[in-house]
């Protein structure tokens, strides 16, 4: 059997919610805050958009006694991340993609403690949440979105967040790039990126160039080498829009 994993998933094992028992169950169930859970009788999964949400939901299942995966140590639970390979191995869980309606899925099938891996007798099958159709994934290209923020996701990847051309928030998983990491992460602004080298530049000529423009010098110079900086790495950054990412030849 096969599950579908979109967005911020937490998978969990369905003999750890058996060991629950009837009142354990029913305080798992109850909790569900939206409509994405489904289960294929090995797997259960509930998606969320947000992290912060996804951690909530964590909590309570950790309040239940459930152990969630950490440094390849036995768990009843993992969080698996849209387009992000898992940082974490979990033995009992096989990643893969499937296609769907000209959409790449991320799915995932149970492994049991022989390596048997579970999969949907029809290639390409999975389970997905009760009315769950395809127009309905979480976007994984930016096309004709508009990008708003990323962030770091509790599974070691990223979740990008972008406004679609209708109003509302969709979010993209990836892995962490170098440009994610602490001051390279400005680069994904490259307007902010080069006004802090365009200071950096006007400081420097302040100190070395010679003459009363040695200020503007720097700031020209330096705005000019963030702004060069920028462009080589341009079709990399979420932020870039897809027109000039077209013009980059990206």
């Amino acid at each position: 059997m096969t599950i579908l994993i979109e967005a911020i998933s937490i998978v969990v094992r369905c003999d750890a919610l058996e060991r629950l028992g009837p009142d354990g169950q029913d305080h798992f169930y109850s909790s569900i805050p939206n409509q994405t859970y489904c289960s294929d009788g090995r797997l259960a999964r509930v998606g969320f958009m947000e992290e912060k949400d996804a951690l909530d939901f964590v909590a309570v299942m950790e309040s239940l006694g459930l152990v969630r995966l950490e440094a390849d140590a036995p768990a009843d639970f993992m969080i698996a991340l849209q387009g992000v390979t898992d940082s974490v191995p979990c033995k009992w869980l096989e990643r893969f993609k499937v296609e769907c309606r000209g959409n790449t899925l991320d799915v995932a099938a149970f492994v049991d403690d022989e390596g048997k891996v579970y999969l949907e007798e029809d290639p390409g099958g999975f389970v997905a949440p009760s009315g769950w159709s395809p127009e309905d994934l979480v976007h994984q290209s930016q096309d004709n979105l508009r990008y708003l923020r990323s962030r770091h996701s509790d599974g070691g990847g990223m979740l990008d967040h972008y406004r679609s051309p209708d109003g509302q928030v969709v979010y993209i998983g990836r892995q962490k790039r170098w440009f994610d990491l602490p001051f390279l992460c400005l680069m994904r602004m490259p307007l902010r990126f080069c006004v802090m080298t365009s200071a950096l530049g006007a400081l420097y000529g302040t100190i070395v160039i010679k003459g009363g423009s040695g200020g503007i010098k720097g700031a020209f110079l330096g705005g000019l080498l963030g702004l060069v900086i920028c462009s080589q790495f341009a079709r990399e950054f979420p932020m870039t829009p897809l027109w000039i990412k077209r013009l980059l030849g990206g």
